[in-house]
């Protein structure tokens, strides 16, 4: 009696085991795109700009977690190369939204699309990043005041200083702002980047 329940328990996990097997290698054969096709579809979806060609690609919710995503790809691109915003919202997650709000402000260099970006902390980390980007591929020192975090601002303004080789744009920096390294003047570092 105890043979046959040991038996039976046997056979009911080797069929549990089969038949998620089986779905298994269904759902990844199904959920695989060659790339190829993947290339072709997003320079059509670009040379069209057209995003709704891009809905024939694989998504987020239908790949495999350490692939990349197709669609939100194509969607990038396209959102990108037309600067259109509009096209961020078709993102369901925050940060591709953020990041795809992030690449067409830096392209067109316009700040105002970084005010757009969604932030649920009161740091306003990814904002005051995407500031930070656009005003150094502006190189655009009045783009960095707008940087809600003082060091972060400072920063920028360095880089964009030290780009230009222009001490002047040291000015810009809060002279009373320390280095929590060696407590010494953030401008003063500016200042001596450049030298």
């Amino acid at each position: 009696m105890k043979k046959i329940f040991w038996i039976s328990i046997i056979v009911v996990i080797i069929i549990i085991l089969g038949i998620f097997f089986v779905y298994f290698i269904n759902n990844e054969q199904s959920s695989k795109i060659n790339l190829s096709e993947v290339q072709e579809i997003t320079s059509k979806a670009r040379s069209e700009k057209d995003v709704t060609i891009c809905d024939t690609l694989p998504t987020r919710e239908t790949f495999v977690l350490d692939q990349v995503y197709p669609r939100d790809n194509c969607i990038l691109y396209v959102a990108v190369d037309t600067k259109n915003i509009d096209l961020c919202e078709l993102f369901n997650y925050k940060d591709r939204k953020n990041g795809c709000l992030t690449d067409i402000a830096i392209v067109t260099k316009d700040p105002e699309i970084c005010m757009k970006i969604v932030t649920n902390t009161p740091i306003e980390a990814e904002r005051d990043s995407c500031l930070g980007r656009v005003a150094s591929y502006a190189s655009d020192v009045k783009i960095c005041m707008r940087i809600s975090h003082d060091i972060v601002k400072a920063t920028c303004v360095q880089g964009i200083a030290f780009t230009e080789k222009n001490i002047s744009l040291c000015e810009y920096i809060d002279s009373s702002l320390k280095s929590s390294i060696d407590n010494s003047s953030l401008r003063e570092k500016c200042i001596q980047s450049i030298n």
